[in-house]
């Protein structure tokens, strides 16, 4: 017997690193996604998983699901440590296929979501919830961590128009966060205030997403940036492609996710101009528009 299930990467559009000490995080589902299908077997086994940790996660989903063992393969065009949620759509995709395999239901979101949370602090440690509440619900979310989690659903005006920029560089998320969380504590002052001021643009950003105002959600996607700088979680490559794609024309520019590598997003109406600069560069892209 085999059964199947998906999940799709998200974005933070503002508010990461924020949204871990409580202020609010505004994230999306892309249109990049990872597929997991399961074979019943002794043990669990994810044969190629690029990340060793993912045997783990799906041990404790299978557990949890009541599944002894389990074949798990995984395919899809989600990128993985790029800072698009991909343990996140990994752990909610193979719970969704344990459970069909356990011939449980599979379209309560809410228990999907819990028992991928709890596989996904094999990746990360100590995860605010908001990538697996995108993975498992999909849309755009105005997402606070709990308990008990605030999550509102976020209709957008008109669609955002992304560039996605994939500098090649992994990193570790749970790295980034204990590097952030030291520097609060030697500077509780600053870097509260800096996480306040990150929380506070992913607020009014909702509210621009909502009325269509795409030229202030860039404004605030920039002045994100320069925090995420101060905060030091961005890096060299990540510096460079957002100063490509403002040269470019973008509306606003950043890091999404933990930063240090990974990925930037640039809201741009026309990438045309920009993506020729960055694949000379070396840059990975993909359009995507979010509705």
């Amino acid at each position: 017997m085999t059964a199947g299930g998906r999940a799709a990467g998200k974005i933070i559009v503002l508010g990461e690193h924020a949204v871990t000490y409580g202020h609010p995080a505004l994230a999306a589902a892309l249109p990049m996604e990872l597929r997991v299908r399961a074979e019943e077997a002794a043990t669990v086994e994810v044969p190629g998983a690029p990340d060793a940790r993912a045997v783990e996660a799906a041990g404790i989903l299978a557990k949890r699901l009541g599944i002894s063992g389990a074949r798990l393969t995984v395919e899809g065009d989600l990128p993985a440590s790029a800072g698009l949620g991909s343990s996140a759509a990994f752990c909610v995709a193979t719970a969704r296929a344990l459970a069909a395999l356990a011939g449980r239901a599979v379209d309560a979101a809410g228990e999907i979501e819990a028992a991928a949370q709890e596989a996904e602090r094999v990746f990360h440690g100590n995860p605010s919830g908001v990538d697996t509440h995108v993975a498992a619900r999909g849309g755009m979310v105005l997402y606070r961590r709990g308990p008990p989690a605030e999550a509102r659903a976020i209709r957008p005006a008109r669609p955002l128009p992304l560039l996605i920029i994939l500098t090649g560089k992994r990193r570790e998320t749970s790295s980034l966060v204990e590097r952030l969380r030291k520097a609060l504590e030697a500077e509780p002052g600053r870097v509260g205030r800096l996480l306040e001021r990150l929380g506070a643009l992913a607020q009014a950003g909702a509210g621009d997403v909502e009325s269509g105002d795409l030229p202030a959600l860039g404004i605030r996607m920039n002045e994100a940036q320069r925090l995420l700088v101060r905060a030091g979680v961005s890096s060299p490559a990540l510096d460079e492609a957002i100063a490509c794609v403002v040269r470019a024309g973008a509306m606003g520019a950043k890091l999404t996710g933990a930063g240090g590598g990974g990925a930037a997003i640039a809201l741009m109406r026309d990438p045309g101009p920009a993506l020729d600069a960055l694949r000379r560069r070396g840059y990975e892209t993909r359009v995507a528009e979010l509705a």
